[in-house]
């Protein structure tokens, strides 16, 4: 299973008693690499704390409570970077047009070998998923990429996703359909102390490690499959 969640579910639903294995998602090799300035973009950053996303701007996504966070928090120099596409990046645009609001970004998407370099300037990354009791049980595969560049991660999910940011550290979060708390976690995490940054650095980058390292998934799937060869 890539997520600890469907433990419960799946197990409800076997006839007898079976062994599950954690089979999480990884960070590309290309999350690894030395950063450097390989975007095919102008875009630059604007002045102020940068939340950035990356991935598909989706209906799945929640972005409804993303818009209202934007403009609870227009004043106080904290902006939103959602970079790549999707079917409600149009009515994120449209939104901005309707409401004018200014601290809202959608540069576009780009090459994935170019991720490293916006993920590097972010002052903190963001994963949004709806409240849904499967997305509860999902745990976001951008997780694993964020984690390599040890940013401060800002969470408006619930499940899984939340619990490991919480757990360990990793930066803020809560539960989807509350945008004004997911701006007022915005503002906190804009006035985050640089040691305070530092050691969740080394927590995301410790997690990474333990749990989501490719070499370490991969021994343990071949002990399982050595382990089956045995019986």
């Amino acid at each position: 299973i890539s997520a600890n969640y469907f433990r419960k579910p799946i197990i409800k639903r076997l006839t007898s008693l079976k062994k599950i294995s954690f089979f999480p998602n990884w960070a590309e090799d290309v999350f690894y690499n030395k950063i450097t300035n390989t975007s095919m973009s102008n875009f630059k950053y604007p002045k102020g704390f940068n939340i950035v996303f990356t991935g598909n701007i989706g209906e799945s996504q929640g972005f409804e409570d993303i818009v209202e966070a934007a403009k609870i928090t227009s004043n106080a120099s904290v902006n939103w970077i959602l970079i790549g596409k999707g079917r409600k990046r149009n009515w994120i645009k449209q939104q901005i047009l309707d409401q004018n609001i200014k601290n809202i970004y959608l540069p576009g998407s780009f090459p994935l070998k170019s991720m490293p370099y916006y993920l590097s300037l972010a002052d903190c990354l963001l994963i949004t998923l709806k409240k849904d009791k499967v997305f509860s049980n999902t745990l976001p595969a951008k997780l694993q990429p964020y984690l390599t560049s040890g940013k401060p991660i800002l969470g408006n999910l619930s499940g899984e996703g939340l619990d490991i940011i919480q757990k360990n550290s990793l930066g803020l979060g809560c539960d989807p359909g509350n945008p004004a708390q997911l701006a007022k976690l915005a503002i906190e995490m804009s006035l985050l102390t640089k040691s305070k940054i530092s050691e969740i650095k080394k927590n995301c980058l410790e997690l990474n490690d333990k749990i989501f390292s490719k070499e370490k998934i991969f021994k343990t799937l071949i002990s399982e499959i050595n382990n089956l060869k045995k019986k």
